[in-house]
């Protein structure tokens, strides 16, 4: 058997390599880093044993990096698949028996989909968190260099194969997630987002290079100068500048992919957006995808990628009445990080209750304020905590069918684009913000309207302007600061002056 002999060609070069090498011993990196090149030699050999699909063993994965296992599958020209992660052989691979960096490391390669950790003597593979299969991969005394060789290869032609060969086929045909209903793509992508997250929160505390420090910087004093007031813990903003990095790079990549007409998306996936509808999130994705980021990112930019392209777009789109997107991001924060599902009150409301609110609305503009309801010109409407933008929405919706049955359904693209122009929105929170711009603009455009700029700003309602808080940019792509008291347009545009009838429903 192939696989047999290329397992006695690695032990047998292990063996030499550590004779070679006495003072390379024990725990530590040192034995780890003299085995992995070999261990990459026989998995690369073995490999059309595997599958038939051609498949690469990536060195690259071999550099440094906090998101970067130590060894990845590919196919030719695509993003890798599958990890294993390289532990020296007196290191345990259980939970329980890691430490310190290791144990950091570990957690955090319990986002990947599908992933394995080996000491070179046992092997396990890992689908999430959760052990999905166990084996030994071969007879410790075989790679020991005191061990005599015709006594190592006897005790691997003896070794059962089974296991080993099982888990190295699964690694090897591994595919990325295919989410068939809406929650799970949510909890795909909320995966892919915690593990993003931990790359870069581990990185912010080992140190960031220039160009991810403004990033960080713009985050920190531009989207969230007054963290603060909207509940944050400013004692460790890295942890919000983590969180909030990783829920835009996220849905960015989301709104890029179906502002591509739903083709897969890249790390150029930022020209997808239109400058003027999405100003910020098209500067600040493109400052997320900087080679540098992505350099920092290793594999968490491929995962974050091979989430995004997984999602069937249809998938989201509305059927029966019912918004998939309306659910998404609840479901989506209920594995990224439940806590704060409470903390900022995260949930939909039922579409009934909005509907009734949405109509009880237009019933007291007309009736107690002498206007022609949500169609009259002079009315403005505001959301100060918009969320997914369900209510606003729901607005634009009766807006277009009470403009259809007074003025024919010729009259409801340019009614609705003009009301899209007078109703705004404010939230707090980066992934919300994000689905209630893409569904605001499928809202317009299903209804033949066109999606110029659109007022939903990412800010802190409570917040002071943000010249009073002293914010300055640090990138330019970002364009002008965004705290409250900002429409996030582009530098020297002021916020609207007045609102005229505020709507500020309670969500």
């Amino acid at each position: 058997m192939a696989i047999l002999d290329e397992l006695v060609r690695f032990a047998g070069a292990v063996r030499a390599d550590r004779r070679a090498n006495p003072a390379i011993r024990g725990e530590g990196t040192g034995l780890e880093l003299l085995i992995a090149p070999r261990f990459q030699e026989f998995l690369q050999s073995i490999i059309s044993d595997l599958t038939v699909t051609e498949l690469r063993v990536l060195p690259e994965y071999q550099r440094q990096g906090l998101g970067r296992p130590d060894i990845a599958f590919a196919p030719p020209a695509s993003r890798p698949r599958a990890f294993i992660e390289l532990k020296a052989p007196d290191k345990g691979i259980e939970e329980a028996e890691l430490r310190g960096h290791d144990l950091a490391q570990y957690r955090r390669f319990c986002e990947l989909p599908i992933w394995a950790l080996t000491n070179f003597t046992r092997i396990r593979l890992m689908q999430f968190a959760k052990q999905a299969d166990i084996a030994e991969l071969l007879p410790a005394a075989a790679i020991d260099p005191a061990t005599p060789d015709d006594r190592a290869n006897a005790l691997i032609s003896n070794h059962d194969l089974t296991g080993l060969t099982r888990i190295l086929t699964t690694l090897a045909m591994a595919h990325p997630p295919e989410p068939t209903d809406p929650e799970q793509i949510a909890q795909v992508l909320a995966h892919a987002a915690r593990f993003v997250r931990e790359v870069v929160l581990a990185s912010c505390l080992e140190g960031l290079s220039d160009a991810v420090s403004a990033v960080r910087a713009d985050f920190n004093e531009t989207l969230f100068a007054r963290a603060e007031a909207g509940g944050h813990d400013v004692r460790n903003m890295d942890q919000l500048f983590s969180g909030a990095f990783a829920q835009t790079l996220i849905f960015g990549l989301l709104l890029a992919r179906d502002a591509g007409d739903g083709g897969p998306v890249d790390h150029e996936a930022y020209r997808n957006l239109d400058e003027q509808s999405y100003s910020l999130l098209r500067g600040t994705l493109r400052a997320l995808s900087l080679d540098e980021v992505r350099d920092m990112l290793g594999a968490a930019f491929d995962i974050a990628l091979d989430a995004v392209n997984s999602v069937n777009p249809e998938l989201l789109r509305p059927t029966g009445g019912r918004d998939p997107m309306l659910y998404l991001y609840e479901d989506f924060l209920r594995v990224f990080n439940p806590e704060d599902v409470a903390k900022y009150g995260v949930y939909y409301t039922p579409p009934e209750v909005v509907k009734l609110l949405v109509s009880e609305t237009d019933r007291v503009l007309r009736s107690n304020l002498g206007t022609d309801g949500l169609l009259d010109p002079n009315v403005r409407l505001l959301d100060p905590a918009c969320g997914t933008g369900t209510f606003l929405i729901a607005a634009a919706d009766k807006a277009a069918t009470d403009a259809e049955a007074q003025f024919g359904q010729g009259m409801v693209g340019p009614i609705i684009s003009a009301f899209a122009q007078r109703m705004y929105g404010f939230e707090l929170l980066v992934g919300p913000y994000a689905v209630a711009h893409y569904r605001m603009a499928r809202e317009v455009l299903n209804r033949q309207g066109g999606v110029g700029h659109i007022p939903i700003y990412l800010t802190d309602t409570l917040a002071p302007p943000a010249g009073a808080a002293g914010v300055n940019t640090h990138l330019a792509m970002l364009s002008a600061p965004h705290g409250a008291g900002t429409t996030g347009r582009r530098s020297g545009q002021a916020r609207p002056a007045n609102f005229g009838h505020h709507w500020q429903p309670s969500v």
